[in-house]
């Protein structure tokens, strides 16, 4: 099974939302499940609803994409 990367939109989103990734867990089991753990800092340190919002969408539209 291939696993789907995260996204140009996911990165771009994150970017557009002023937070640092600063270390990511990638796992894949013998199972094909995944899970993608990101540990993020809010540069702004109150990262507004509308940002928090855009990051959401972004994550359930990757992972419509990827589970179709």
């Amino acid at each position: 099974m291939l696993r789907c990367p995260p996204s140009a939109d996911l990165m771009h989103t994150l970017w557009e939302a002023d937070v640092t990734v600063f270390k990511a867990h990638i796992t894949t089991n013998p199972a094909s499940d995944v899970l993608d753990m990101f540990w993020i800092y809010d540069n702004r340190h109150e990262l507004p609803d509308h940002h928090r919002q855009a990051v959401r969408t972004c994550l359930l539209r990757l992972h419509a994409t990827c589970s179709s």
